[in-house]
């Protein structure tokens, strides 16, 4: 039976990503999905940092579908608009993204196979067996990139995310929407209504837009979503998707054990400030790639090191900002939306325009 270098469990942005840029170190790659196309199948927001975007690497343009310029952040009735006069953020035909990013691996040489749902691995003295009950494949490294939910970790032993320490979305697209202006972002600051995160409407064009929100208040999703649905989504808008997803807002205590890695959401490498995982899964994936070539010809493999010494503490920046903001009661943060209004706030937020990567080390 053939060893590739690689297997990537999870073919989606981030393992497309990683098995690209493993390829173009000269290793054998083997992507694993378990459905019949790549990708997320739409589930995601879809809206991406302009400036991030343009660190995977990926040629992303013929997936965007609108550029964002700026937003307005509402808290009850109040709010401010942060703008910018050149494109913040991008939105993304997601699933045409993600293709584009296996597409990109497969160029340089990675191979795929679909219909691959991972029901063991076996770890051996010199490989890392992955088996879906009837075919089974080999990789010197195995890297999980299958999100949230890994299989990868959970068959391996790795510290879960507590539930804890994500939340659940719901996000619904639509067309016939009277949207507000079709370069903005609208975010919902309300702890009552969207308790432990926040509302979202992103223009897609300007009759369609995303319409969504996330909460920590899993057990209440249902009704949740019919009040945020009645009062965001007129009659005579016409639903085009629906989907729930859960989003960690933790970085996982491990993300490598022996010869087996985690990035990207299976990771935690999530803002949890706007719960964005792929751009920093993306570029821990390229890490991940670089670790297992020193792998292969030194015999060290440092990832967790490597990602976590690049990486952790902008991820801990935005969570240090998430906290802030949930730590605060309702009737006080309202008291001070006002005053950062007032105090030039979004001022500063215009000549900042990068919400990435926070007191990076790049």
């Amino acid at each position: 039976m053939p060893v590739s270098d690689v297997v990537i469990v999870g073919a989606s942005a981030v393992g497309g990503i990683t098995a690209k840029e493993s390829a173009k170190l000269g290793l054998s790659v083997t992507m694993l999905e378990e459905h019949s196309i790549p990708g997320k199948m739409h589930k995601c927001s879809g809206i991406m940092s302009k400036k991030g975007m343009d660190s995977l690497g990926v040629n992303y343009y013929p997936t965007v579908l609108n550029e964002i310029f700026g937003a307005r952040i509402f808290n009850g009735e109040k709010y401010f608009d942060v703008r910018r006069n050149s494109t913040v953020a991008v939105v993304i035909d997601r699933q045409a993204f993600d293709e584009q990013c296996v597409d990109e691996a497969l160029d340089y040489g990675a191979e795929l196979k679909k219909n691959f749902r991972v029901s063991s691995f076996k770890e051996g003295p010199e490989y890392i067996r992955a088996s879906n009950g009837v075919e089974d494949v080999q990789g010197k490294v195995l890297i999980g990139c299958d999100g949230v939910t890994s299989i990868t970790a959970k068959l391996n032993g790795f510290p879960e995310i507590p539930l804890s320490e994500t939340v659940v979305a719901f996000e619904g697209e639509y067309d016939n929407v009277d949207v507000r202006k079709s370069d903005e972002v609208d975010v919902f600051l309300d702890q009552k209504a969207f308790p432990g995160f926040f509302g979202w409407v992103i223009p897609v064009s300007e009759t369609r837009a995303r319409i969504g929100f996330a909460t920590k208040n899993h057990k209440d999703i249902s009704r949740l979503k019919d009040e945020f649905v009645e009062k965001f989504v007129s009659k005579k808008c016409v639903s085009c998707r629906e989907f729930h997803h859960l989003i960690p807002l933790a970085v996982r205590e491990q993300t490598q054990k022996g010869r087996i890695l985690l990035a990207g959401d299976a990771a935690g490498q999530v803002k949890s400030t706007t719960g964005g995982g792929v751009v920093f899964g993306g570029n821990c994936g390229k890490i991940a790639a670089s670790s297992v070539k020193q792998f292969l010809q030194t015999g060290e493999l440092n990832y967790e090191q490597a990602w976590r010494n690049k990486y952790y503490s902008s991820l801990k920046s935005h969570r240090k900002l998430h906290d802030f903001y949930n730590s605060v009661p309702s009737s006080v943060f309202s008291s001070l939306f006002g005053l950062f209004s007032k105090a030039g706030l979004p001022v500063l937020l215009n000549k900042f325009g990068d919400m990435d990567f926070i007191v990076s080390k790049n």
